[in-house]
């Protein structure tokens, strides 16, 4: 079985991935950082979180063969391969308050709104939408503890390829920050492929 999406620059989609299919995340010209959420199925208040990855893997930065967890210590998704190596744990996905607050923007695109987009079908609402591991975010921190918005390292075709450790929903957001340098100041397109293992 293979499943391929396209996701445009600054939109999101959602699919299924089924325990022991292959979640691979291509950056398709470079430079996109991707915004990743997921949910167990069987129950949509399980979810991917950032915040229980970090505390299981007593660090911030994600590496290859770690796993990340749900908000209730279980492994959703195992790191098979990884060809950037630069991801962020840290950062909430951005929202219609953030560009408006930030940089005088209301109604800009945004991940939390095209999360809820690509979820409405499953009945998930913008403010059930969780934190999300943001792919391919460079997020330097500072030795005073600041946090840096740097360009992302991924070049073009980087890919980073997640094993599902149970059956899940995922939803992703090419996001749509063209205000500060992650996404060095262009957005563009990211590729799923959710495929059967080799």
């Amino acid at each position: 079985m293979r499943n391929e999406i396209l996701v445009p620059g600054g939109q999101g989609r959602a699919t299924r991935v089924e325990t022991g299919q292959v979640l691979e995340i291509i950056n398709v010209q470079g430079k996109q950082v991707c915004d990743l959420i997921a949910f167990n199925v069987e129950d949509f208040a399980e979810h991917l979180s950032p915040s229980h990855t970090r505390s299981i893997l007593g660090r911030v930065t994600l590496g290859l063969g770690d796993c990340l967890y749900t908000n209730t210590r279980a492994a959703i998704f195992e790191i098979e391969e990884d060809m950037v190596g630069s991801h962020d744990t840290l950062i909430a996905a951005c929202d219609y308050r953030r560009y408006e607050l930030d940089y005088g923007l209301p109604g800009h695109r945004n991940c939390r709104a095209n999360f809820a987009e690509a979820l409405e079908p499953y009945g998930i609402g913008y403010l059930q939408v969780p934190d999300p591991i943001n792919l391919f975010q460079n997020t330097p921190v500072g030795a005073d503890g600041s946090l840096g918005m740097e360009v992302s390292a991924a070049q073009t075709g980087d890919k980073v390829v997640l094993r599902a450790s149970m059956d899940a929903l995922i939803a992703v957001s090419a996001c749509p920050q063209d205000q500060n340098p992650i996404n060095n100041w262009e957005v563009t397109d990211i590729r799923l492929l959710v495929r059967d293992p080799s």
